[in-house]
């Protein structure tokens, strides 16, 4: 007798946190990877970012200006003409908006992907097996939204007894009959040979991988 589970299962989790602005999907509902599982408000972060775009414009705007500056004043510093105070002024003004210009493209690059990550989607394809918020709710980072189990591939484990256990080796085959599909029987394997055993019923689990392709 074995415990039949999925490969892979997974609570999909929100990496922001917002309001839950749309939620397609339900229990039981088969997704694709990629396919979008829920969506948050990102209104506040549109226009943050638009704020930081124009900021961002306005400080292009003053470097390339400081740029035409401190080359003036290099040119000028070459034959004499200024005082180094001049030059070094110059210079520091166009170090500084490169600096502010740096500072303002990477909080874009936060803003856009916050805002990426305001919807979330499916990790791998697989089945909903649970729901855990709905359209309205808070979601805070890292908040649970939904539980997607993988069922292509299965994990069937069998506690097999100890004197029986020491004679199985990996990818050996294995045959499966499953009693609630009328007996049919299914091609596996078995993928490991787990080296902890019940020491009060003598056996060990073996984990048996079975393809499940539909």
């Amino acid at each position: 007798v074995g415990t039949t589970e999925p490969i892979a299962r997974s609570m999909v989790a929100a990496e922001v946190s917002g309001s839950v602005k749309a939620y397609p999907v339900h229990e039981g509902d088969f997704v694709k990877k990629g396919q979008v599982l829920a969506r948050l408000r990102s209104t506040n972060l549109g226009l943050r970012l638009k704020a930081a775009e124009a900021t961002r414009e306005k400080v292009l705007s003053n470097l390339v200006f400081a740029e035409k500056e401190l080359d003036r004043y290099t040119r000028l510093k070459k034959t004499d003409s200024i005082a180094e105070s001049s030059y070094d002024k110059a210079l520091d003004a166009y170090r500084s908006l490169k600096s502010e210009l740096l500072r303002t493209e990477a909080e874009i690059e936060v803003l856009k992907d916050d805002i990426r990550n305001k919807t979330v989607v499916a990790p791998f394809a697989g089945f909903i097996a649970e729901e855990h918020t709905q359209v309205g709710e808070w979601i805070d980072v890292g908040g649970p939204v939904v539980t997607l189990v993988d069922l292509g591939h299965l994990w069937i484990t069998v506690d097999v007894p100890e004197r029986y256990a020491i004679q199985l080796s990996q990818d050996s085959p294995v045959r499966v009959t499953v009693t609630s599909l009328a007996n049919e029987t299914f091609s596996g394997k078995i993928s490991a040979v787990l080296p902890e055993g019940d020491m009060h019923a003598r056996t060990f689990p073996v984990r048996v991988d079975l393809a499940n392709p539909d």
